[in-house]
């Protein structure tokens, strides 16, 4: 995982809610004890120890040659 890949990290839910929270954007810094991310608007900086996932995006998996093979 290095800055500039795109991910997904889940944080516990807030009071008052039933599903979790997730932030998706572009990792800016990984520097334990904290992960940087950069979502939409906002930079949001998130404590490693709270984080229940953490996934990297690895691009979208082309189904071409699937159907290529198939067709």
């Amino acid at each position: 995982m290095r800055p500039g890949d795109r991910v997904r990290v889940t944080l516990p839910r807030l009071p008052g809610r039933t599903q979790p929270r997730s932030v998706t954007g572009t990792l800016v810094a990984l520097l334990p004890p904290v992960a940087t991310v950069a979502a939409r608007r906002d930079t949001v900086t998130v404590s490693l120890d709270s984080v229940l996932t953490f996934e990297v995006s690895r691009g979208r998996e082309s189904r071409e040659r699937t159907t290529a093979i198939v067709g």
